[in-house]
């Protein structure tokens, strides 16, 4: 469920970003740009806390230390997306879309070498 949820979210992203770019010049109407964010951000509040509670799972009585570096490393990943989706604005939306699909992948290649229950 996770795989296909950040499959689902990286595709919707990418063809959000292709769409916004080739259609649109990089600018599309707003409400067309909220219609194009639905679905990745929508998956992504699905995801966040399904996949932490996964992390969390082996943990068992060290669950609240585990929790503190599971945000801790969100937190430091969030800002290092940030920083590059910052320095790549253009004026467009694109660059945030994009931001959106890498971080799918980057999601889709850590629970990779998961194993499936």
């Amino acid at each position: 469920l996770a795989r296909g949820g950040l499959i689902a979210w990286t595709f919707a992203a990418g063809l959000a970003a292709a769409w916004a770019h080739e259609v649109h010049g990089g600018v599309p109407p707003f409400a067309a740009f909220l219609a194009a964010m639905a679905a990745p951000v929508g998956l992504f509040a699905l995801l966040y806390g399904n996949l932490q509670a996964l992390a969390l799972a082996e943990m068992g009585d060290k669950a609240g230390s585990a929790s503190s570096a599971v945000a801790a490393m969100a937190t430091l990943g969030g800002v290092l997306a940030a920083g590059v989706s910052g320095a790549a604005f253009d004026g467009t939306v694109v660059p945030l879309l994009v931001t959106f699909a890498a971080a799918g992948a980057v999601g889709l290649a850590a629970i990779g070498p998961a194993r499936r229950r």
